[in-house]
């Protein structure tokens, strides 16, 4: 039963495929063309009085035109779908680049919306070691695999790499000041506005980033 289903798996394939193959060709205008074909060829064959001989190097010589024709015809038909599949993984992957720096700017913004309520160090430090450092770092590392060759534009890469720098400072300023074991007034003043300010410049490189690679984003169902 099995191997009597895998065969029938197979022959579905193969239809598929021979179907893929030959769709181009099953249209109005090659079905009028070889309709057409072979009217002028009984035509000629009564004005000229051919002969069977005649009759037969005519036909093998228009069949092997119409196989050079169709071998033409499948080609080309193989080269637009290998282009067409590689236009998809390519849109594929910047989705994916895409759905990364998205996210990153989601991050920040939530740290945004924090730092401007001016919390208490403490406050800020366990919400940081609790949740928003490791979103931070999780979302820079990700940025960071990024291929920015991929991306296409030149503001497209500004913009990404932009983002990318941003977010390494916003570590870089928490590490510096943790390092310190206590935050005194000025210095957490100093690094909210610093972060505040980093977060900013994310919001307006996602922007840009946005408006510049032309991506339209899934509608949620």
């Amino acid at each position: 039963m099995r191997i009597i289903r895998g065969q029938k798996m197979g022959g579905d394939m193969l239809n598929d495929y021979g179907k893929s193959l030959f769709k181009p060709w099953l249209s109005v205008q090659n079905v009028v063309l070889v309709l057409a074909g072979i009217f002028v060829a009984g035509l000629a064959i009564r004005i000229y009085s051919l002969n069977s001989s005649e009759i037969a190097s005519w036909v093998q010589a228009f069949g092997s035109i119409a196989a050079i024709w169709g071998a033409f015809a499948i080609s080309n038909g193989q080269v637009k779908r290998a282009q067409q599949e590689k236009r998809d993984e390519a849109k594929q992957r910047f989705a994916a680049c895409y759905a990364v720096v998205q996210s990153a700017a989601e991050h920040c913004n939530s740290l945004k919306v924090m730092i401007s309520q001016n919390p208490p160090p403490q406050v800020f430090t366990m919400s940081w070691d609790s949740v928003l450092g490791e979103m931070l770092q999780a979302s820079l590392s990700s940025l960071r695999q990024i291929p920015a060759h991929e991306l296409g534009s030149y503001e497209v890469v500004v913009a990404y790499q932009a983002i990318t720098g941003s977010m390494a400072k916003i570590l870089g300023l928490v590490a510096d000041f943790k390092a310190r074991q206590a935050f005194v007034d000025a210095e957490a003043g100093y690094l909210f506005g610093e972060m505040y300010t980093q977060c900013s410049l994310v919001a307006f490189r996602w922007e840009k980033f946005k408006q510049e690679s032309g991506f339209s984003e899934p509608e949620e169902s």
